[in-house]
């Protein structure tokens, strides 16, 4: 697969970086985008993704960036 490197605003870093339009399954009119990092471990998402599919993160211990 080859992505295309989109220019990101200053703020971001300026930068153009691999990025995607991620469609979670069943929410075809949400795209989220996403940095492609092949050698990442973990995914990142903004927790409303999870509200908005229906997947409950009560219990889900919460970890801050930056």
């Amino acid at each position: 697969m080859i992505v295309p490197y989109t220019e990101l605003p200053t703020s971001a870093g300026g930068s153009p970086r691999p990025l995607l339009d991620l469609v979670i399954a069943d929410m075809d009119d949400i795209l989220v985008p996403c940095l492609v990092d092949s050698g990442a471990l973990n995914t990142l998402l903004p927790a409303w993704i999870a509200e908005a599919a229906g997947i409950t993160t009560q219990d889900a211990s919460m970890k801050r960036l930056g």
